[in-house]
This record gives structure tokens, sequence and C-alpha cells, in this order.
């Protein structure tokens, strides 16, 4: 017996009124996946990044939980990197791909996969739970 799973467009993906609520849903090849709540100790560690990226750089803007749209997709990913003459003036969701990505203790591979298409440097977090930063 095959299963065959129902795939979502992006147009469709982004329709409902409610997608911004938390946590964070994601459109990654076609299937909708929640993203699990942050725990105190991931969201220190994304706080404290963001706060030293954007210290030490006038180029880039770190922002956390950035909804990104790069048709077919729709990631959310902890921290992305922008330049800063790439980001627009209006609020919203940034349309294209971030110039970094950065997934921070997350067990979750499919932006790893979804970064192999798309001209985006990555960087995972990879911190223990018994450790708190």
């Amino acid at each position: 017996m095959t299963l065959a799973l129902a795939t979502l467009t992006l147009e469709a993906f982004l329709a409902p009124a409610n997608l911004e609520e938390s946590p964070a849903w994601e459109l990654i090849d076609g299937r909708k996946i929640q993203k699990p709540m942050p725990t105190l100790f991931h969201s220190r560690l994304q706080r404290n990044l963001v706060t030293w990226l954007n210290a030490h750089s006038e180029a880039f803007e770190a922002i956390q939980e950035l909804r990104c749209i790069v048709p077919p997709h729709s990631p959310v990913p902890d921290i992305v990197a922008i330049a800063s003459d790439r980001l627009p003036e209006q609020d919203g969701p940034f349309h294209g791909a971030p110039d970094w990505l950065i997934e921070s203790r997350s067990p979750c591979l499919v932006l790893l996969h979804w970064t192999q298409t798309h001209p985006i440097a990555l960087a995972r977090l990879g911190i223990t739970a018994d450790r708190p930063h």
C-alpha cells in the first residue's frame, strides 16, 4: 500500500489569517510543519546571539524568527542575517533567501535540506540541554 501525502502550494499555505500564531508554521517541500515552542535556554541563546551579531556588524542585521518567502518554501529560521541594504521598508515577511540562516538547538534537519538548494550560509548550533548559555 502506498500512502500519498498531500502537499500545499505557497499561496494556500500563506492564506489563513492565523498563520502567524505561535509557534510558527513553516512550509518546506509542500509540507506544513509547526516549529516546536522554544525553551528558556533556546530563547536566551537566540537573544544573546542576535545581540552580539548586531553589535558587531553594520552591513548585516540579525533577526529572530523572521518568516522568509522563497517560493515554493516559507521557513521561519531561528535567526537570519540579512544585508542591511536588502531589508524592506515595510513590515511583514522577508521576500527572498536570507544571507545567513542560523538554527540553534534544533533537532530538525529540514532547513539543512532546504539550504542545499538555495545560496545561503547555514550555521547549526548544537548545544546540549544541560549547559545553559
